[in-house]
């Protein structure tokens, strides 16, 4: 005769239940934390309401206690030794990070706002050839995804989990390049044309990886490819030499701090940029940026003349699009050239033709997802050196958790920050 089982669920210590719910879903705190505040109310449950502003970001997670914990669980979903007696914890076991078959990650369920970015569970990337996966650390937030996000960019499709950046430990696929437990930071078609850094793990193409110095933190690495790449690659085909005066209007953005820091750091004889904010400008100062243009006080081309004694800039690095471009034109030197790589302010610009037919200036553009292996794979070298020998440092301005993606891409377009933007995960 079989044995009949014990009626009797059993008991759960906190301690076990925090770790059940950790090894499920993530720390505790970081559901209850960043969402949601909690307060007891007077007979004791905890109760639950959303944060009233979704523009604040939540900068430190409430704790949780045991206690605490088990009566928001029992209130939810009954005593959790319930739900251990019915087989849940064998479920839970197998979510464990070393065994999980899911992730979490941000995604956009449509391309019309910030109100689109959800929450999702996902399968956990499955690595095939060529590709390496990696548990992401930290990923960073660029222009480029409020403008996918906005429904503005020139081809994607829906559902997508947003994030063109990130850095993270390589789990599996790196052969003997990218040994197991290698730092890596990245970029590439991720989150414009397939799954982002949005996520806890991502499958990445072997050639889009570099190994992160010992130097630099995850979350300053997470900031690192999409900026730095992009300044060094528009340096570089731009005829960029020592000597060079080099403009890259608004300091303080990602493109505008890496092209200014990279130039300085390459020998350029004036590595200038500008800013519409009299703060960012004194801050700019702070950070040992000493030829920032306060263009509410004067008119780039004005400020460029200033600084160069008249001269003019040979090279501009142009992110920002609008009246930006068409002012910065107006500021180049004889031969000079202006390569158009962003429109964050505005695609349409009126150019007065004779500011490149006097100085026999050109303008170019630079698309990223189109460059050769080889010029990408020198930029990361050019980049790497300089990291490691101090000579440029990413700025990092802010971090949100994976879960507010939304708020740390509202706090990037709209509160303008100084320096990058970085989702930790």
């Amino acid at each position: 005769m079989k044995k009949a089982l014990d009626a009797t669920p059993p008991q759960v210590a906190p301690e076990e239940l925090i770790a059940l719910v950790t090894a499920s879903f993530g720390p505790p705190e970081e559901h209850i934390g960043p969402s949601y505040s909690t307060r007891r109310n007077k007979d004791g449950p905890l109760e639950s309401r959303a944060i009233s502003s979704p523009h604040k970001a939540v900068d430190a997670s409430p704790q949780v206690s045991p206690e605490e914990l088990i009566a928001l669980v029992t209130a939810s979903f009954g005593p959790p030794e319930q739900h251990i007696a019915c087989g849940l914890a064998a479920q839970a076991k197998s979510y464990t990070r070393e065994g999980r078959t899911n992730m979490r990650a941000m995604r956009a369920e449509q391309f019309i706002g910030y109100e689109a970015l959800k929450l999702v569970e996902l399968p956990k990337p499955v690595v095939s050839d060529g590709r390496v996966l990696v548990r992401i650390k930290a990923a960073g937030v660029t222009p480029l995804d409020h403008t996918i996000l906005s429904g503005k960019f020139h081809t994607t499709k829906v559902p997508l989990v947003l994030g063109n950046e990130g850095a993270g430990v390589v789990e599996e696929g790196g052969g003997t390049d990218f040994p197991v437990g290698s730092r890596v930071m990245f970029w590439g078609t991720y989150g414009a044309f397939e799954d982002g850094t949005y996520s806890e793990w991502i499958a990445v193409r072997k050639e889009d990886l570099c190994l992160i110095p010992d130097e630099v933190d995850d979350v300053s690495a997470a900031g690192i490819p999409v900026a730095y790449l992009t300044a060094q690659v528009a340096l570089y085909l731009a005829g960029f030499r020592a000597g060079k005066t080099v403009l890259a209007p608004a300091i303080g953005g990602s493109v505008g701090n890496a092209v200014t820091q990279l130039a300085r750091a390459l020998g350029a004889k004036h590595a200038v940029s500008s800013t519409t904010n009299h703060a960012k400008a004194e801050q700019a100062k702070t950070l040992g940026f000493n030829e920032v243009i306060d263009t509410s006080l004067e008119k780039l081309g004005d400020g460029v003349r200033r600084i160069t004694g008249g001269y003019g800039a040979d090279i501009v690095i142009d992110g920002i699009g609008g009246e930006v471009l068409s002012e910065a034109l107006g500021a180049l030197a004889l031969g000079g050239s202006l390569t158009t790589l962003g429109y964050s302010a505005s695609r349409q610009t009126t150019i007065d033709v004779t500011d490149l037919i006097v100085p026999q200036a050109s303008i170019r553009s630079l698309n990223m997802f189109l460059q050769p292996q080889a010029t990408v794979t020198d930029a990361w070298s050019a980049i790497v050196s300089l990291l490691k020998s101090g000579a440029i440092k990413p700025i990092v301005a802010k971090t949100f958790p994976l879960a507010e993606a939304a708020h740390a891409l509202r706090y990037l377009v709209e509160g303008r920050p100084f320096g990058r933007v970085v989702l930790t995960i």
